[in-house]
């Protein structure tokens, strides 16, 4: 499903005249952050807009009876602004980013954000499922005719289409 590509440069990408986008999963977790930080850092280098998304559903039955919606799409609009912050300070990428909130199932919703774009990009886990795989990545791979890039915790790029510089 995906192949190092750490080595590699990217091939058939847009010119950098503004409109390509870059759709990075953010979920508020470690390999997320390293995500949007790698989209940041690339958007920079080619000229394209990053939109960050994030996705939120109520996640137990706890959360659905005892949160209201109003307060999930606040916690999830602040763990957004808070990330693309972090992100632009780590990398002091001046690239267009366009925060995003969905809510629903996570991976339609990616797919769904990455329409069109150049790339999606997610970030992966050292930690994956007994039959190897990372559930989130597994259905965008299944759903999605965009490009993808995985940017795991340990740093190393896997990538499935694009061969994609660090």
């Amino acid at each position: 499903m995906y192949t190092d590509s750490t080595a590699s440069t990217l091939t058939n990408f847009p010119p950098d005249d503004g409109t390509a986008r870059i759709v990075v999963g953010v979920s508020g977790s470690a390999t997320s952050q390293q995500a949007l930080r790698w989209a940041l850092r690339v958007a920079g280098e080619r000229g394209c807009m990053v939109h960050a998304v994030n996705v939120w559903s109520p996640g137990t039955m706890a959360d659905f009876v005892w949160h209201d919606a109003r307060r999930l799409r606040w916690e999830a609009r602040s763990l957004l602004r808070h990330a693309i912050a972090s992100a632009r300070t780590a990398t002091g990428s001046r690239a267009v980013v366009v925060a995003v909130n969905r809510s629903g199932p996570v991976a339609p919703a990616l797919v769904d954000a990455a329409r069109d774009a150049e790339l999606l990009v997610l970030g992966g886990r050292q930690r994956r499922r007994q039959d190897g795989g990372n559930r989130i990545g597994a259905a965008c791979h299944t759903l999605s005719g965009t490009p993808i890039v995985v940017v795991p915790e340990e740093g190393a790029l896997l990538s499935r289409h694009a061969a994609v510089p660090r």
